[in-house]
């Protein structure tokens, strides 16, 4: 059998170490902790920034479709004449569009709000969109929303 002091001293030494031990253990798990939610932040804002870039550059494209000669011209032909013709010509130039920019529907509408054609042939009530076409109208800007 070993001395008590020695074995006071392989306690106090084993007590030492656990505790050193547990201490460096728990630092560094508070350091990955604090990596990993940092890394989620940066996440977080490059998501964000993508968000806002790609829907800025979507509302761009949108108004660039006010120079967009043949829709233009679909849209006047129908509005003066919603035959079946000219309402076919408008949803196939809605199509090309909805294919081209990743769009679920294309609404047409009045300046008040009244709703002439939908890519969808859906006919959504007037309530689902009168706020974004109330900004479109008042901005002269196309919107995008929620249908």
């Amino acid at each position: 059998m070993l001395p008590r002091w020695i074995l006071i001293l392989l306690l106090t030494a084993l007590m030492i170490v656990t505790t050193g031990g547990l201490g460096l253990y728990r630092a560094q798990e508070d350091a990955v902790r604090r990596k990993v939610a940092e890394d989620l932040v940066a996440v977080a804002r490059l998501k964000g920034d993508q968000i806002a870039a790609w829907r800025t550059d979507q509302l761009e494209d949108a108004a660039a479709l006010k120079e967009h000669g043949y829709l233009r011209q679909s849209v006047v032909r129908f509005t003066s004449d919603p035959g079946a013709e000219n309402a076919e010509d408008l949803r196939e130039r809605f199509r090309i569009l909805a294919t081209q920019h990743d769009y679920t529907d294309i609404l047409l509408t009045d300046p008040t709000g009244r709703m002439l054609s939908s890519l969808s042939g859906k006919r959504y009530a007037q309530g689902v969109y009168a706020t974004d076409l109330a900004a479109a109208v008042h901005e002269k800007t196309p919107v995008l929303m929620d249908i």
